[in-house]
């Protein structure tokens, strides 16, 4: 029974599959380039992708928008009127919509998604599921390997994205962007620069631990003492401001990441709520950023996962499958979901 990932993978005799033009190696670029250049905050995870919120809204954006649009079977540009059930239902417990959410997440992150199908007498496809990324990977010579066991290509379907995916392709950003929220949220908490305790008798110098007693005291005060903001100091000690406090600078530079993510995604900065020096979020600026953005699903993030699932493996040949984004391009929007059948 196709229930799980094991069940549908019975090890078979392995088959060279595609090898991954993104991982020449076993280690990826970043790990590579972190041991040579001596940069680990250039490997990032998926984690502390997502806690990057214009990440998060990207990936948001492209995944739950795509993968409510269903997956149709076409001949030329006439839609099959018999599709095949696997594109709208599936045996197992993660329904078709979940599945390809899953999907492009994988491919948004990594650059790569993998399914497992089950097939029927005559090898057509009859259902799938998507492999979870910590089971399968490539091995040094671009075989795929899911629990540590060679697959053939008749046992799963790899699908690939538009680049190498954002944790790659992003990593220097991504670094940015998590020293930049750690920046940002440690200036919330003490917002006054660097401040400096200094003592003005050279002839009563602090001793190492009271030096240390009377910053520490200075730092609690501020943080937890809802009259922080006010303190005293003894007349041979003064408290001397370095820096200034440069609000702008956490500002632009979080406006900057997300113009930097619009960049890497292809989706439009507006979708994001980032602005550029010369942009005025106006009405049409909003309408156009809308329509670049429905491109940007179509020509980068479909695309990829439609020219897969139209190979000769997976439906028959002089067919191909698509989203259909009828209810994506309808002006105004369907107030419903597209249509699907159960």
């Amino acid at each position: 029974m196709f229930r799980s990932v094991p069940d549908a993978l019975p090890g078979k005799k392995a088959v060279l599959a595609p090898p991954s033009p993104w991982t020449p190696s076993t280690l990826p670029n970043n790990v590579v380039f972190a041991d040579i250049y001596g940069q680990p905050d250039l490997l990032v995870d998926r984690t502390q992708a997502m806690s990057v919120p214009a990440i998060a809204k990207a990936r948001h954006l492209v995944c739950t928008t795509l993968s409510r649009q269903p997956l149709r079977q076409y001949r030329d540009a006439v839609e099959v009127k018999a599709q095949p059930a696997w594109l709208y239902r599936t045996n197992t417990q993660t329904p078709p919509q979940l599945r390809m959410l899953q999907t492009l997440d994988d491919v948004f992150f990594y650059g790569w998604s993998l399914w497992a199908v089950e097939r029927g007498s005559e090898g057509q496809v009859i259902d799938a599921t998507r492999v979870p990324q910590d089971r399968w990977d490539f091995d040094d010579r671009g075989r795929v390997m899911v629990d540590d066991g060679y697959v053939s290509n008749e046992q799963v379907v790899l699908i690939p994205g538009p680049f190498e995916g954002v944790l790659a392709a992003g990593a220097r950003s991504i670094s940015g962007a998590l020293a930049l929220e750690a920046q940002w949220t440690s200036r919330v908490k003490n917002p006054v620069p660097v401040t400096e305790l200094h003592n003005n008798d050279a002839n009563e110098p602090l001793a190492p631990d009271e030096s240390k007693a009377l910053v520490q005291g200075y730092n609690d005060n501020r943080r937890n003492s809802p009259d922080g903001m006010t303190v005293y100091t003894p007349a041979n000690i003064d408290l001397r401001v370095h820096g200034d406090t440069a609000v702008n600078l956490f500002v632009e530079g979080r406006n900057a990441i997300a113009l930097d993510v619009a960049r890497l995604t292809g989706i439009p900065a507006v979708m994001l709520d980032a602005s550029q020096v010369s942009a005025s979020l106006t009405y049409n600026t909003t309408e156009q950023g809308r329509n670049d953005f429905v491109d940007a699903l179509t020509n980068m993030w479909a695309a990829p996962i439609e020219a897969r699932l139209s190979m000769d493996d997976v439906c028959p040949r002089g067919t191909r499958v698509a989203f259909d984004l009828s209810n994506l391009l309808a002006i105004p929007q369907a107030t419903t979901g597209p249509a699907t059948e159960d």
